[in-house]
């Protein structure tokens, strides 16, 4: 783990030279000197074996326009590099790359060519913790058993492989008929909601309920069909829009209920009930699937949106769709 004309160094501390991975520091971190390796330059690494196995399989790099679902095999140690006083997002030159020598990864690999040198990203915005990059690194093959990744920056590095697994819409499309009916759908919707509206005489809270019920309605399909085929807006905007859609969802039932509970309470009491106080009826239309959809977007957050579609997604979380299902 020294520069190469320093390379004695190594019989001296045995442990460099019996692991799996090696390292070749630029000789210009070290400036050539002996006395300023033994007093000021520090050289941090560590060896994770099993580390590669628990990340999550995600990279900024699979190839593009493929529509593939695929996974990600670490096919090395993963290792981390540390030297005091240089910054992660510090950039050497050309000439100065650190080279990470991971010995015999050709023999535990069947494809050795389809290897990748990588870092582990946390910048990464297809995920929470982070995914693999290969920004900033190169692969070396040659005719040893050996596999060089030569880098020009400082963080945890490892060589990867994708697999392609099967293959998946980009994104949900909607049909041309289901465009023409939600289309007339909202039209018909805004236009009631206008009537009760704007006619001051037709206002009650039957007719307040339906009002409500139109808008509603008319929102919902207005979110769907705008968002639900939009995964490309990015992870968080995807999520947005299918906890939107959700959300207007379960309003819609939840003002079928108020509608139902207003014409029971109609049947039963004597009383005048279409005029007065609706509060409570707001609060069941539009407070409680607050509630619903608000708890659930919470505690599983993740299992919204996806790369097909702006939705729950039931692939990866099907606890979502029972709190979808069990209000209705």
């Amino acid at each position: 783990m020294l520069p190469k004309d320093q390379s004695d160094w190594s019989s001296k501390y045995a442990v460099w030279s019996e692991n799996t991975v090696s390292v070749i520091l630029p000789n210009n971190l070290f400036k050539g000197n002996d006395k300023v390796i033994n007093n000021q330059i520090s050289v941090g690494m560590v060896i994770y074996k099993t580390l590669g196995e628990l990340l999550p399989s995600v990279c900024d790099f699979k190839q593009s326009g493929n529509n593939l679902a695929y996974t990600i095999d670490v096919m090395s140690d993963v290792v981390t590099m540390k030297i005091p006083g240089v910054e992660k997002n510090v950039r050497f030159p050309s000439n100065e790359e650190i080279q990470i020598v991971f010995k015999g990864a050709k023999i535990n690999s069947s494809d050795y060519s389809s290897l990748t040198c990588a870092f582990w990203n946390y910048s990464n915005s297809q995920s929470v913790s982070g995914g693999w990059s290969r920004g900033g690194c190169r692969t070396i093959l040659d005719n040893t058993s050996d596999v060089t990744c030569a880098c020009n920056h400082l963080t945890t590095f490892a060589l990867i492989k994708i697999r392609y697994t099967e293959r998946i819409p980009q994104y949900y499309e909607i049909d041309i008929l289901t465009y023409i009916g939600i289309g007339v759908t909202m039209l018909l919707l805004l236009l009631v909601f206008l009537i009760y509206f704007l006619l001051g005489q037709l206002k009650s809270n039957f007719n307040s309920i339906h009002k409500n019920l139109a808008l509603v309605a008319f929102l919902t399909l207005l979110i769907f069909v705008v968002g639900v085929n939009r995964p490309l807006v990015g992870v968080s905007l995807c999520r947005i829009i299918a906890i939107s859609i959700q959300y207007f969802i379960t309003c819609t039932f939840s003002w079928l209920l108020v509608e139902s509970l207003h014409m029971y309470r109609m049947i039963l009491e004597p009383r005048d009930i279409n005029y007065g106080q609706m509060m409570f009826y707001y609060f069941i239309g539009w407070g409680a699937p607050v509630m619903v959809v608000g708890v659930t977007a919470g505690l599983k957050a993740e299992g919204y949106g996806n790369q097909e579609f702006c939705w729950i997604s039931i692939r990866d979380s099907s606890e979502n769709l029972w709190t979808y299902f069990a209000p209705l």
